[in-house]
């Protein structure tokens, strides 16, 4: 599995439980089927990016946060630019 796909599916479930969504209350509010949450969360599916921004409103974050690395960099600095280059990707892949 792709580095970015694996941080994804960590983050989608470390959000969702920060918030105490259950699978079914996150594919609720994104209006996706339950089954697709549990498969993309068990690394069974891939996502579009119509679905990723789904998921991203549903636990109300930026796209990015979904994509951020967080134990790949402890350095603000790092971060921000991690942030803006992840917004740029999917900028450029909305078009």
């Amino acid at each position: 599995m792709h580095k970015s796909r694996k941080t994804f599916i960590q983050n989608v479930v470390k959000i969702r439980k920060s918030q105490n969504l259950t699978q079914a209350q996150l594919s609720e509010r994104a209006g996706l089927s339950n089954g697709f949450i549990c498969d993309l969360e068990n690394g069974h599916r891939n996502p579009t990016l119509d679905t990723i921004d789904k998921i991203a409103d549903a636990l109300q974050v930026a796209v990015a946060d979904l994509f951020f690395d967080s134990d790949a960099s402890k350095n603000p600095a790092s971060k921000e630019q991690t942030r803006r280059l992840i917004h740029k990707l999917v900028d450029e892949l909305s078009r």
